[in-house]
């Protein structure tokens, strides 16, 4: 070899071959899980995008685009870990490196190559994120990964409003929404880590939504016109769950009808002393012409209302449980024998459900037996005739299911701790401020409780056959069973109890 060739090879620094610094026990397990983890990823990515099998799987999304990114990048660094390692320990001792040092420069390539992959690692990870973003915003991933939400999963599945995703209602569109839904995110999944949430799920939400990005998307109170009617049915606790059914015909318009609270025309604006909003000592009305009038409860200090406080009347004032209800035992079981879930044939069925699902249970395991318990031994005592006899193990598969959909004693959540506003039979509701003790300073005009004054009752009937033969005509109320003053509200008597 000639001097200059001599004098050109010592100017060019040995480089370490891949070969040597692979060469030892963490590359090689880092490079094995590399392959394992990429062939893995690979399979899923494509059976995800070429089938739907994954779809309502709540955690298919965090696995594939989350989990197995994670561990076949996490393999790469544990295999580069392992080489600089060697690299490191070569410097040290260069006879380690045996022949596997060669005397060229680097290789434009290799410099190509590392931005290829550093490219391809940039667009995998920019479509596992967008892929992983999406994953979590599904009602499979919000209601089923999480145990927090079961209850309200459940719910939801029973509810009219089962085919509106959650992130519709409770997420929303824009950029600012996604950010402070998944920042509210990491919020909660602390709070589960460190099993410091509450329950039940406090409610009323501090920070809800409004309704123009939620309701008011597929409702439009001042586009809505006329009357509906609305047949509920309830079953008397006697031995002939001896039906009793009720029509109504409800004005929901915006002008004159039950959805005046929340036309555009008028601002209804109230104050609550409470974080559940069920006592309202204060109702503020600001007409469309400018014009305010303002309603106080007896007793009332107007000097005390905190103008930040007053919340301006919304659909979720009424309409608070439209996704998420958890029906009261007698309502509860209503609903059921109204669908033919439980037959009325067997003597006082409802009485007996009503009664077994209203006592508390620590945990579901608890109350099946229990339930069980109390009908077979309630049975065992008042035999029932033949006929109704055989139809009580399927009767006791619906009021366990009853249970199931409304009562989640682990959670420590049923109807005890949700408030329902719509109506006035169980809860206030309505009768939170239409109480007829809602006045003006003056005490010229008040907050009316009329019977006729939303919905007029056109129906009313007890028994089957009486049912059969209803006159639909404008009627007056008939309290069952016994003669009530209508002054008094109806929660005051039906109001259940929280204990």
């Amino acid at each position: 070899m000639s001097d200059a060739n001599l004098s050109s090879s010592a100017r060019v620094k040995p480089r370490i071959s891949f070969r040597a610094l692979s060469n030892n026990l963490i590359t090689r397990m880092g490079l094995i899980s590399v392959v394992f983890w990429g062939l893995a990823l690979g399979f899923f990515i494509f059976r995800d995008l070429t089938s739907n099998e994954f779809e309502e799987h709540p955690y298919a999304g965090l696995l594939i685009y989350l989990l197995l990114p994670a561990l076949f990048w996490a393999s790469i660094f544990f295999a580069a870990a392992g080489m600089i390692l060697k690299w490191r320990r070569i410097k040290a001792h260069p006879e380690e490196a045996g022949n596997t040092m060669v005397l060229r420069p680097i290789a434009k390539r290799s410099m190509a190559v590392g931005l290829v992959i550093t490219a391809t690692w940039l667009l995998l990870s920019g479509f596992g994120a967008y892929k992983s973003y999406h994953a979590t915003a599904t009602t499979a991933f919000c209601g089923t990964a999480c145990h927090v939400m079961n209850p309200e999963h459940v719910a939801y599945e029973n509810s009219m409003h089962d085919k509106v995703s959650c992130p519709q209602c409770h997420v929303g569109t824009g950029l600012k929404s996604s950010i402070e839904a998944k920042a509210n995110g990491v919020k909660q999944l602390w709070e589960v880590c460190t099993n410091s949430y509450h329950t039940p799920i406090k409610t009323p939400i501090a920070h809800e939504r409004s309704a123009e990005g939620t309701c008011k998307q597929c409702h439009a109170p001042d586009r809505m016109r006329g009357e509906v009617t609305r047949t509920i049915t309830h079953f008397s606790a006697d031995a002939d769950n001896t039906p009793i059914r009720y029509k109504l015909l409800i004005d929901i318009s915006g002008g004159t009808g039950v959805h005046w609270h929340v036309s555009e025309k008028n601002k209804v604006s109230f104050f609550a002393s409470d974080a559940g909003r069920q006592d309202i000592p204060y109702v503020r009305l600001t007409k469309y012409d400018g014009s305010v009038v303002e309603y106080m409860a007896p007793k009332f200090d107007k000097s005390t209302v905190d103008e930040s406080k007053l919340r301006t009347m919304t659909c979720t004032d009424c309409h608070n449980r439209v996704g998420h209800e958890f029906k009261p035992p007698k309502r509860a079981i209503d609903a059921a024998r109204d669908q033919g879930l439980i037959p009325a044939s067997i003597p006082m069925i409802k009485r007996v459900a009503s009664k077994a699902l209203a006592e508390k249970y620590a945990t579901n395991e608890e109350a099946t037996t229990k339930i069980t318990a109390a009908i077979d031994d309630y049975y065992k005592e008042n035999p029932p005739p033949p006929a109704a006899a055989t139809l009580l193990p399927a009767a006791k598969d619906a009021i366990l299911d009853v249970y199931r959909k409304n009562f989640f004693p682990e959670a420590d959540v049923d109807f005890r701790g949700f408030n329902d506003n719509l109506g006035h039979y169980e809860f206030k509701g309505c009768e939170r401020c239409h109480d007829q003790k809602h006045v003006t300073a003056d005490k010229s005009q008040v907050i009316e409780k009329k019977c006729d004054q939303c919905h007029t009752l056109i129906g009313q009937a007890t028994g089957a056959d009486e049912i059969k033969n209803m006159v639909i005509a404008k009627t007056e109320f008939k309290h069952p069973e016994e003669e009530v003053s209508l002054k008094k509200t109806c929660s005051s008597c039906h109001a259940l109890k929280k204990e």
